[in-house]
């Protein structure tokens, strides 16, 4: 059998402070990451199989005065990202990023991208990091700073999405 064999050289991404002129359309803070590497053949992959548990609870209080209402709301979360990941194949070498984030659009959302070649800008986000982002045509554009100080604004698809409220 032949095997290519490659080495995969990354690092995570860090928050950028500002990069463009379009202004970000929504904040993800990072809840959870997960990297996953894998070798890929042309026409083969990697099985992977993510989802979003637990609940999302809000009490409230409200009192009525005349024709005015006054109250307040907490909602508490414990939702969390559950991700299954089978690799069976041989020959280049990937690395799937997968990352579970709050958006300050009030979603949760499991967000990835396959860093499949060197020059790839996908890279793992760390937990409890913020990052400016926005929609974009393929899923959430990011503004991220690379180790090297480089800005970069890689695209994760969204996997999958729940509202939080």
């Amino acid at each position: 059998m032949n095997h290519r064999v490659g080495l995969i050289v990354w690092a995570a991404l860090i928050p950028s402070v500002v990069l463009g002129q379009n202004p970000p359309s929504l904040t993800i803070r990072v809840l959870q990451s997960e990297s996953v590497p894998y070798t890929q053949q042309y026409g083969s992959g990697i099985s992977t199989n993510c989802s979003i548990t637990g609940t999302a609870n809000t009490t409230g209080i409200a009192n009525t005065f005349g024709n005015t209402t006054y109250g307040n709301a907490t909602t508490n979360s414990n939702l969390r990202m559950n991700c299954a990941s089978y690799n069976n194949t041989y020959g280049w070498p990937h690395m799937l990023n997968v990352m579970f984030v709050e958006a300050s659009d009030g979603n949760a959302y499991i967000i990835a991208c396959d860093k499949a070649w060197r020059w790839s800008k996908c890279g793992p986000l760390n937990a409890g990091q913020t990052f400016n982002a926005r929609f974009a045509a393929k899923g959430i554009e990011v503004e991220a700073v690379t180790v090297k100080g480089k800005a970069i604004r890689p695209v994760y698809g969204v996997l999958q999405s729940r509202a939080m409220r």
